[in-house]
């Protein structure tokens, strides 16, 4: 049953990113049948997820809730936050939610709140990889037991069914743990009975709000009015205007396939979609297809400890020095290994150097890795077994590169520029994904329990 159009209101790319409030409260005269928002990503690595740690501000957080929450509870509208806190684990969940219970407090409001739980049990994920139902992604290798084991925590990406039920049970404001970006979106549009293809090819551009504007501006709110047989994205910031290029753009954007959208419900082809302007700066998109999945997946994502990193910046202006950079780290790095002692099983550390202005954002894949620049910027890591040690070799890395020879110096006084004092910082726990992969299942909302709370 189709309940007619649907318009979704995404506030800003990621909760806490910061939105105009002008633009939100332009697209709240569009009376939306949802408020969205994107709250996290893998996008800055494993350590929220591996930490717990959140990804942006508690006080940036609680400055773009506030209004989404308000506006919701005004109008009857459901709000919806995808991956709370960052990486949507247990404890991003709570310390969103303690965020919105300081929020509802302060404005007298009482929300039914649906907080949706994305940690995965251990023993189940164990019970499930034995009999056969978790894989690989492409490019990571197969699933261990000893991966479960040594991760600190991992969580599944939640597809739009946990939403729907939480809305089915009343819930007024939805905090959901890690989530598929559409799901957000796409949740109430397919409640309402729009079309998958439309109501997940929208979600997917909105999903970075106004990113896919120009000027781009993901930190801004744009709406998405889902149609029968299309559906229309209009700016809400004076002198944005959406155009064909740049909603076609972020149909492509983080798909391995630039013409499929992949997610757990099955399949969006966008080859077909036609894009087209309209006169108020919007555009006007039609022509996707669905293709649902023969076998519901969830992704699966757990971090694990690495190590721990210590990290010390500096730079180097010397042209001799610059033109035997190589040869200058790598006798560093072997008079670190002779005092230290070799790489081994037992005795654990990785030393890196980064050098920016050459070949630092690239690395071998650099193609001007030869078009030297006067100076280079120079980032030493290391990451070891504990933290004492990684603080220690750096310490060792870095004085040996201040005063280490080479072919043709002059200054004697010190080879590199420190801007900082002290010169090492030691940056704590190093953690990377142990757990990256795809997990069949056929109950959509098992992986994912309901919690319902009135703060």
């Amino acid at each position: 049953m189709n309940d007619g159009p649907t318009r979704v209101l995404a506030a800003t790319a990621i909760l806490g990113y910061g939105y105009p409030l002008a633009s939100f409260a332009k697209g709240l005269e569009h009376d939306p049948h949802v408020i969205g928002v994107d709250a996290g990503s893998t996008d800055p690595g494993a350590y929220y997820l591996g930490a717990g740690e959140p990804l942006s501000g508690a006080a940036t957080v609680k400055r773009d809730l506030r209004p989404m929450v308000v506006a919701g509870m005004e109008r009857g509208v459901p709000v919806i936050v995808g991956t709370s806190g960052g990486a949507g684990g247990d404890p991003h969940l709570e310390w969103c939610y303690e965020i919105l219970a300081e929020i509802c407090h302060e404005e007298g409001l009482h929300p039914r709140v649906a907080v949706i739980r994305a940690e995965q049990d251990r023993e189940l994920l164990r019970a499930e990889l034995k009999a056969g139902r978790i894989d690989a992604l492409a490019a990571v290798p197969a699933l261990t037991e000893a991966d479960l084991d040594r991760s600190t925590r991992i969580v599944g990406q939640m597809g739009v069914e946990p939403i729907q039920a939480a809305l089915d049970a009343g819930a007024q404001v939805v905090l959901a743990g890690r989530s598929c970006d559409v799901s957000v979106f796409a949740a109430v549009p397919l409640r309402r009975g729009n079309d998958p293809a439309l109501a997940m090819h929208a979600a997917k551009i909105v999903e970075c709000g106004a990113y896919c504007a120009e000027p781009a501006a993901g930190l801004d709110s744009i709406l998405a009015t889902i149609n029968t047989d299309d559906f229309v994205l209009t700016p809400l910031s004076p002198g944005q205007r959406i155009t064909r290029a740049s909603a076609a753009a972020h149909s492509l954007y983080e798909q391995d396939d630039p013409a499929w959208i992949i997610e757990p419900l099955g399949v969006v082809d966008v080859a077909t979609a036609n894009f087209e302007e309209l006169a108020d700066g919007a555009v006007r998109v039609s022509g996707s297809r669905f293709e649902p999945a023969a076998q519901y997946t969830i992704k699966l994502e757990g971090a694990a400890l690495a190590g721990y990193r210590a990290v010390s910046i500096c730079g180097v202006r010397d042209p001799t020095a610059i033109a035997r950079i190589d040869d200058l780290l790598n006798g560093v790095r072997e008079h670190v290994m002779d005092v230290w002692g070799a790489t081994t099983e037992r005795n654990p550390y990785e030393i890196t150097f980064r050098r920016y202005g050459r070949d630092g954002v690239m690395g071998a894949g650099e193609p001007l890795r030869d078009r030297l620049s006067h100076e280079l910027g120079l980032v030493l890591e290391v990451v070891a077994a504990t933290q004492a040690e990684a603080g220690e070799i750096c310490s060792l890395a870095r004085s040996t590169l201040l005063h280490f020879d080479y072919p043709g110096r002059l200054n004697v006084g010190g080879n590199v520029a420190f801007p900082f004092s002290p010169h090492d910082a030691n940056w704590g726990p190093v953690y990377e994904f142990s757990v990256y992969h795809r997990w069949a299942v056929d109950d959509p909302l098992l992986p994912f329990p309901i919690e319902m709370r009135t703060p």
